[in-house]
């Protein structure tokens, strides 16, 4: 029953999929060009994005709480980050911090409107399985020496760090 989906089950999941590939490689490219703390603080745009795209997209109510929320949570991120070097030198590190977060956003959005049949075991499956194959060339570019320790932190990252924290994710995002 896990791999037998139909076809626009199949698309959604692949689109779905890449899309927080795409998250996720955005945040790595910010990290290395702007900094973890910028790209990090950026980042924080997430739930901000996340409010009003749930209004946008699921019709959902911003409270005024939400709102206040959310106009403070910008301030500390404009506060944070360099507007003037925005499409300049560490300035596309902010943009590719900012596609990130608008991405992560949209995966919840996503999923929560159109992959409400899955569980979030289901869901991390899925999400793995189709973004190894993009991932798996970045494993063989790297020409570090492979080693227990090393296994042993892949294996850490993978599941603890990855999977598990998203299945907790993805299972918090339950359809009304």
């Amino acid at each position: 029953a896990l791999l037998k989906l139909n076809t626009p089950q199949l698309l959604k999941l692949i689109f779905w999929s890449l899309m927080m590939l795409g998250a996720m490689l955005c945040y790595f490219q910010s990290i290395k060009m702007s900094g973890v703390a910028v790209s990090a603080a950026i980042l924080g745009a997430q739930p901000v994005l996340i409010i009003l795209l749930a209004g946008l997209f699921l019709r959902e109510k911003i409270s005024f709480v939400s709102s206040i929320c959310a106009v403070l949570s910008l301030i500390g991120i404009y506060m944070v980050s360099k507007p003037d070097e925005l499409f300049s030198g560490n300035g596309f590190g902010q943009l590719f911090a900012l596609a990130s977060a608008i991405l992560l956003s949209l995966i919840f959005i996503f999923q929560k409107k159109y992959l409400k049949e899955f569980s979030g075991l289901q869901l991390v499956f899925y999400q793995c399985l189709f973004q190894l194959p993009f991932l798996f060339p970045f494993l063989l570019n790297d020409h570090t020496s492979i080693s227990m320790p090393l296994i042993s932190s892949w294996l850490l990252l993978g599941i603890v760090c990855t999977a598990l924290s998203y299945y907790l994710i993805y299972s918090g995002v339950k359809p009304d």
